[in-house]
């Protein structure tokens, strides 16, 4: 009934809005209302100082085990395409991220780098016009994570300038107007995320998404593995030199597209919205000292960064087996 509600309202209504998702049906773009919430939300003095607290923490444990370690926070759908949000006045709001990083900027005792690369994914926005993230998901496109590894390269390069960037020249692309969030399965296209809550109609996929595959696939080897509450895959390059761990959001899979040939050893191990307290650093400190990587890349979308970062170190959590 709920359902049948649900499309009548779309079939009816322009927009579709309840306090799960935001649905334009005339051009299809669709908008989490907790991702909205999340990169909206201004966060005060003593959160902010709290999020620093933890992120020096994990650092801190870094700095012992000889492993540099970088923050990156991703820009969100809601904050690069704003202006085609329903109901929605955000041109001049600010957003989680920006005020995050403005913060770091005034601070002299951050023991880590970060990466907060709103403004050249918004550059890459007027390039390649409404391809930045997915019309009817909420992930960003593979061209989004070949810039926020730019971005994040450009970085770690100031520490390890050994480390090659990889260029789009090294890959080949496939066209197509689905969706696909991880190229590790590389049949994986649906309508996106949207479908969860509205009428899967492939009329609203009307834009074609570029998607990049390495023309040297013998270089990298992936091992993939299974966990209760992780996902989790390894890349393997014979050329790189150094080993990295990429932690993070849903939104690490596509730089781990591109990073994995950066380095020796790629390592990502990715958490789902909804099982944030799973980011407990118990769950990954011993995993990270017998790994011994070179580099530890914490990437978070900025919606859901407090949610994560204040599950790091929190006593009260219950952690699964």
């Amino acid at each position: 009934m709920i359902n049948l509600h649900k499309i009548i309202l779309i079939s009816t209504n322009r927009v579709y809005n309840d306090n799960k998702v935001i649905f334009d049906k005339k051009d299809g773009w669709f908008f989490f209302q907790r991702e909205i919430k999340g990169t909206y939300r201004i966060p005060q003095s003593d959160e902010l100082l709290f999020v620093k607290n933890n992120l020096n923490q994990l650092a801190d444990f870094c700095a012992e085990n000889g492993i540099k370690m970088y923050f990156v926070l991703a820009p969100d759908k809601s904050n690069i395409y704003r202006e085609l949000v329903p109901l929605q006045k955000l041109e001049n709001k600010k957003t989680y991220g920006q005020t995050l990083i403005k913060y770091f900027d005034t601070c002299d005792d951050i023991r880590f780098s970060y990466i907060y690369p709103e403004k050249e994914v918004n550059e890459a926005k007027e390039k390649y016009n409404k391809r930045i993230f997915f019309q009817t998901d909420n992930h960003q496109t593979d061209i989004s994570g070949y810039i926020v590894y730019k971005a994040t390269m450009k970085k770690i390069k100031q520490d390890f300038n050994d480390i090659p960037i990889v260029s789009l020249d090294e890959f080949y692309v496939k066209k197509n107007n689905l969706v696909n969030i991880s190229e590790e399965d590389e049949d994986d296209f649906t309508l996106g995320n949207a479908n969860e809550y509205t009428v899967e109609d492939p009329k609203y996929l009307t834009y074609e998404y570029e998607y990049y595959y390495p023309k040297n696939q013998k270089t990298i080897q992936y091992g993939v593995y299974d966990d209760p509450y992780l996902l989790k895959s390894k890349s393997y390059n014979t050329k790189g030199k150094k080993k990295a761990i990429l932690l993070g959001s849903s939104f690490v899979e596509k730089e781990y597209i591109f990073l994995r040939h950066s380095f020796k050893l790629t390592d990502k191990i990715r958490l789902n919205t909804g099982y944030e307290k799973n980011f407990h650093m118990t769950r990954f400190e011993n995993y990270i000292k017998k790994e011994k990587p070179d580099i530890l890349i914490v990437y978070i979308n900025e919606s859901e960064a407090y949610n994560y970062i204040s599950s790091m170190y929190d006593e009260s959590v219950e952690l699964e087996p």
